[in-house]
């Protein structure tokens, strides 16, 4: 049998598309979400992204990032738009329902941040109007717990919209994650946390994963594999401490 030189040029390059294609990992974001994942001059920056680009790294893998509102990003995993979704989203009961996690990667809790002086006390943001994000596990906390107190929820978009209507009057609180609040008190003086970090086992206590489909167990076991790596050589360590060196409360699992 006879094989020509286009036909067998065209074959090896099939085949390698192919294999280039397995090693890009598509991930999805939040990407509105300092220190964790954001944009500047156009490039995905922050700490998730680092992450990410680290497991990829040891998976000899390629890292792709698109941004997507933080409420659509767990069915773009389920429906396989997109490989995985990385974003600083809790571990929780519910969302496996609907997705895969890795390992915790992160572990993680919330604060109320207000103006001041203005609140000492959770039971001071009763009948209060708090900032949260739409799809976020602050959002369910405080639809379980505070909403029957007279308090009113209302959803974000985004954290950066949120503190952005708190810095203007417009909300008494934002509920966010311990980290987030952080960063962003680090750069706004006047503001602060009210009462003491929420660590709800049932809402923030397992810690941050990366979400991946329910039927992709070889990729959950791919990530689990470069991230216990990444920990014992050391580079998980390097990323940490760039971006929370000065945090105590944040503590890696």
């Amino acid at each position: 049998m006879r094989f020509s030189l286009l036909g067998i040029f065209i074959g090896l390059w099939f085949i390698s598309s192919v294999v280039a294609a397995q090693n890009v990992i598509r991930f999805a974001t939040e990407a509105s979400y300092p220190p964790f994942e954001s944009i500047e001059n156009d490039q995905f920056v922050g700490f998730d992204i680092d992450l990410a680009r680290a497991l990829c790294q040891q998976m000899n893998s390629h890292c792709v990032f698109s941004h997507q509102p933080f409420d659509s990003l767990l069915a773009s995993i389920e429906f396989g738009r997109y490989d995985a979704a990385i974003s600083a989203i809790d571990i929780t009961p519910e969302r496996e329902q609907q997705v895969m996690f890795t390992h915790s990667y992160l572990m993680n809790g919330a604060v109320f941040v207000a103006k001041s002086g203005r609140f000492n006390s959770y039971q001071q943001l009763h009948q209060r109007v708090i900032a949260v994000q739409n799809g976020s596990s602050e959002q369910q906390y405080l639809l379980d717990y505070f909403v029957s107190h007279g308090t009113i929820a209302i959803p974000y978009a985004s954290y950066q919209l949120a503190l952005s209507d708190l810095q203007g009057g417009k909300v008494d609180s934002v509920l966010v994650d311990q980290a987030v609040a952080a960063d962003w008190l680090h750069r706004h003086p006047g503001f602060s946390v009210v009462d003491s970090e929420i660590t709800s086992k049932d809402y923030f206590g397992r810690g941050f994963g990366i979400a991946v489909n329910k039927e992709n167990q070889q990729l959950a076991d791919r990530f689990n594999q470069a991230l216990d790596a990444i920990k014992k050589n050391g580079i998980y360590q390097q990323i940490y401490s760039h971006y929370f060196a000065d945090e105590k409360k944040v503590y890696e699992n």
